[in-house]
């Protein structure tokens, strides 16, 4: 029984060890630092609401000096 338990547990493990995601289509490209998905920005001037921006996804690349 105890056997059994071992190795139910080893399979386990190797399942959670998979990969998920076909990550090799992201080589070479950039990824972005932060990203938000539905956000409204806010911009003020002298504490009045001059502009909002809706958007269902932002993204930030980091800024290279290539």
């Amino acid at each position: 029984m105890k056997k059994t338990g071992y190795i139910l547990l080893a399979l386990l493990l190797l399942a959670a060890c998979t990969k998920t995601g076909d990550y090799s289509s992201l080589a070479g490209k950039r990824v972005p630092d932060q990203e938000i998905w539905n956000t409204v920005v806010t911009i003020t001037r002298a504490g009045q609401i001059t502009t909002r921006i809706y958007a269902a996804h932002l993204v930030k690349y980091q800024d290279t000096q290539d």
